[in-house]
């Protein structure tokens, strides 16, 4: 799957999206998302982007973080998939366009700060298993219901066009380098 397609592939499901997970397709141009990054996330808007890379707006989460295609100079293959959070979090969330979508097919949900409270509080944002948006315990059930259904028809979709999704596991697996890298990139430019 390329960017393109993923992008095509989330605005055909946005309404089932939203319903069953904490992040909404929305796109903002790679313009108006650089000027949002250099101004609000870095505070550097003219000296934040020296490694000339190029962020494709994805969408957001509910408390405003940003999900985004990441295009770095002279790599090779489909673009990973990043977060940067409302509250400074920030990781790859999965290594190609179509691991992301497969992620979804498990009602993934984007978590800011995964080790918060523990040894590692600085852990990269990533991808978890059972969005709150499906537990009747976390909301009243006839959400919970219409949100499994939303879930119930994004799984059909994808697996009546890629075929049963691997597991959440296997989508976000091999994150290490890439996040070294990015979330390195990101501190760099924060603390500087």
């Amino acid at each position: 799957m390329t960017l393109d397609e993923l992008i095509t592939w989330l605005e055909e499901h946005v309404q089932s999206i939203f319903r069953f997970t904490d992040y909404e397709v929305t796109r903002e141009s790679e313009a108006e998302l650089a000027d949002i990054l250099g101004t609000y996330w870095f505070r550097a808007p003219d000296t934040w982007n020296q490694p000339g890379y190029r962020f494709v707006h994805l969408g957001h989460d509910g408390t405003g973080g940003h999900v985004a295609a990441w295009i770095r100079p002279g790599a090779e293959g489909p673009p990973p998939v990043v977060f940067f959070g409302s509250e400074g979090g920030r990781g790859v969330l999965a290594l190609t366009p179509q691991r992301f979508a497969s992620a979804l097919a498990h009602g993934a949900m984007i978590v800011e700060y995964p080790g918060l409270g523990d040894d590692d509080d600085d852990a990269p944002a990533r991808l978890e298993p059972d969005s709150w948006m499906l537990d009747p315990d976390e909301v009243d059930a006839e959400a919970a219901s219409e949100a499994s259904a939303a879930l119930d028809a994004y799984r059909s979709a994808h697996d009546a066009r890629f075929g049963p999704p691997a597991p959440l596991e296997d989508l976000t697996a091999g994150l290490d380098a890439l996040n070294a890298e990015f979330c390195g990139w990101v501190r760099g430019v924060t603390s500087g």
